[in-house]
């Protein structure tokens, strides 16, 4: 089949081009797009071993030097995960090239109420990769939209943290929290790279533009950043006591929509507790991420 127009400026941006182009149609067709005859979700599953695999294959690599087993097992866990794959995706698309009119002073008007000579000036803008997606369900519309806005809010911390952060961003993606239909989109354009090309280098080449391999390359610099999640860690530190949370749904009318707080207890001991928390699980990772602070800088 010939590549639907609209999907052009879309295998640009991924950077393949596909000798089958029904495949990338496939990449991106929701399961719940019912009309379709394929949707992604084989595509997704061969995506998502053929990503372990050459994950893998560099963590494994002797440069910059060998890795321990858990150190594989840490690093691997961060990159192969729905919350970073989907955060990638979020800032992937293609960049289109338009004019934006504005007025020298920056304004429409003079003081006098005569209009200036509008200038053209040229503006790039990105088109989300996600929002080429095929599917038919208002429920993901829902989530696609509150998404998009969680990720216009937090997209400059989590950028910051991956060029230069110390510590990796469990808690800012856990407040992301984006919706695995972002990851499996990630997955399955891998996966029909693969099954169009039969090609390690061609599906490394797509991992490498999204940015995930030049992160790994950060994780494992000189000094390297910290990964591990802070609820293993807080489980560690926390030697033979027993670590609990209890999260805790505000009321609406405290709050003005659904906000959970949580506690973290060591034994019978309160450590933390921390609110403002969108989701049950970003409230989790928050309060071991400032329990763990508590307790390091406590021993130091």
């Amino acid at each position: 089949m010939a590549l639907p127009e609209v999907y052009k400026p879309l295998e640009e941006s991924i950077g393949y081009v596909f000798q089958e182009k029904a495949l990338l149609v496939e990449a991106m067709t929701h399961p719940s797009y019912v009309s379709a005859l394929y949707t992604s979700e084989r595509l997704e599953f061969i995506g998502d071993a053929i990503l372990d695999h050459i994950v893998v294959q560099e963590l494994f690599s002797k440069e910059p030097q060998v890795l321990e087993n858990w150190q594989m097992h840490l690093l691997r866990t961060a990159l192969v995960n729905g919350d970073i794959l989907g955060f990638l995706i979020m800032e992937w698309g293609p960049k289109l090239l338009t004019n934006d009119v504005v007025f020298e002073d920056g304004s429409e008007d003079d003081n006098r109420g005569r209009k200036h000579s509008p200038v053209l000036q040229p503006l790039e803008t990105t088109t989300p990769l996600w929002s080429y997606m095929r599917y038919q369900s208002i429920e993901l519309t829902h989530e696609r939209e509150a998404t998009s806005r969680r990720h216009a809010e937090l997209r400059e911390p989590i950028l910051e943290a991956i060029r230069s952060g110390t510590h990796y961003p469990w808690a800012l993606l856990a407040r992301l929290h984006a919706p695995k239909f972002f990851s499996d989109l990630y997955e399955a354009l891998v996966g029909a790279i693969w099954v169009d090309s039969g090609s390690f280098d061609a599906c490394k080449a797509f991992v490498e533009r999204s940015g995930l391999l030049s992160y790994l390359k950060r994780l494992r610099g000189h000094p390297p950043v910290h990964v591990l999640h802070p609820k293993e860690e807080l489980g560690r530190l926390a030697l033979s006591e027993t670590v609990s949370y209890d999260v805790r749904e505000a009321e609406e009318e405290e709050t003005g929509g659904g906000r959970f707080s949580c506690k973290v207890l060591l034994g019978l001991k309160e450590i933390v507790d921390v609110g403002g928390a969108l989701f049950r699980e970003e409230a989790r990772v928050r309060a071991a991420t400032e329990a763990v602070a508590k307790i390091v800088g406590g021993i130091n």
